[in-house]
């Protein structure tokens, strides 16, 4: 968001928004990485697994960054915390696009 058509850049980010209820699980095992938690995989049966499913335009995807969490930016802890509570829960997500042309250039 926030690039305009042809520019380029190693990243860009984007919303979603998941709605939490009790019992559920947001279904991304994640490793923290700086302020930033890494999506390592993505678990059958969670929010983002079937956020993946509804909306094939916007699909997290493995190794995506989770910069950001409601309002918590910064702090994974935080980040963490709040990902276990109910209720919305708005995730900020950071794609690094090179990845997939380095791992394609082998």
């Amino acid at each position: 968001v926030g690039l305009q058509e042809g520019e380029s850049s190693p990243s860009r980010e984007f919303t979603v928004t998941l709605q939490k209820h009790e019992g559920a699980r947001l279904g991304a095992d994640v490793d923290p990485q700086g302020d930033e938690l890494v999506i390592l995989e993505i678990v059958d049966g969670g929010l983002v697994k079937k956020w993946n499913e509804q909306h094939p335009e916007a699909q997290i995807h493995m190794f995506d960054h989770i910069v950001q969490v409601n309002r918590v930016r910064g702090n994974v802890n935080a980040m963490a915390l709040e990902c276990k509570k109910c209720g919305d829960l708005s995730l900020t997500i950071r794609r690094t696009e090179p990845n997939r042309l380095q791992s394609s250039a082998r």
